[in-house]
């Protein structure tokens, strides 16, 4: 949907493309209907440590383009991992952030800002996601299409 309401260039994806066997996968006729309804859409994917099956043929079958580096993109530092002390603005993804809300039910994706570096969450059910400590950080708590923040 937000690819519908922003129509953007290019798609960014922060590594763990592939959790588990590639080409007989379910999802790739899904995948391959999106990509027939975004043939303008570049998807870019910073590696990660789930994407070995990755190689650039497979890129070239799916439709995009396997990056193996960190790369700095209108300032903005790009990569799979996080570190922290990092002189650009990073953005990352790796630890799939989540945190237990008081009150509410399950885990649920959270982004995470410790200092210049902020860490997407994950929102497939394939990965467990790793729980934040909410204390040193600030983090948005993605629950039920509502934004919820909190940290310091």
């Amino acid at each position: 949907r937000l690819i519908e309401r922003h129509q953007p260039e290019t798609l960014w994806v922060l590594g763990d493309l592939l959790h588990g066997p590639i080409l007989d996968a379910p999802w790739i006729d899904r995948w391959q209907d999106f990509r027939r309804a975004h043939l303008s859409l570049s998807i870019q994917v910073i590696a990660g440590n789930h994407d070995r099956q990755l190689t650039d043929a497979m890129a070239q079958q799916l439709g995009l383009q396997a990056i193996r580096e960190d790369l700095v993109v209108e300032g903005l530092h790009l990569c799979h991992e996080p570190r922290l002390g990092a002189s650009l603005p990073m953005l990352c993804g790796h630890l799939h952030p989540c945190i237990k809300l008081p009150g509410l039910p399950r885990r649920w994706p959270s982004f995470q800002l410790q200092e210049q570096c902020l860490v997407l969450p994950a929102f497939s059910l394939l990965t467990g996601g790793s729980p934040l400590d909410p204390r040193g950080s600030r983090w948005f708590a993605c629950v039920a299409g509502e934004i919820v923040p909190g940290g310091s």
